[in-house]
């Protein structure tokens, strides 16, 4: 699980303002960019999916 968070961490840039809070996990994964409350999201939208090990090697 924490590699898959430091995935998504270098996947995903820290930018404020990219998105907002209507935006889905995957809008925020295909522009890559987001804030924390994003990286959330794609983390769990993984976890539910039981996608975990998939997402890891897909990300990086």
């Amino acid at each position: 699980m924490h590699r898959l968070m430091g995935a998504i961490h270098q996947a995903v840039a820290f930018d404020v303002g990219a998105t907002s809070a209507t935006h889905s996990a995957a809008e925020a994964f295909a522009l890559r960019r987001g804030v924390c409350q994003d990286h959330a999201q794609i983390f769990i939208a993984c976890a539910r999916a039981g996608a975990c090990r998939r997402a890891m090697y897909r990300v990086t």
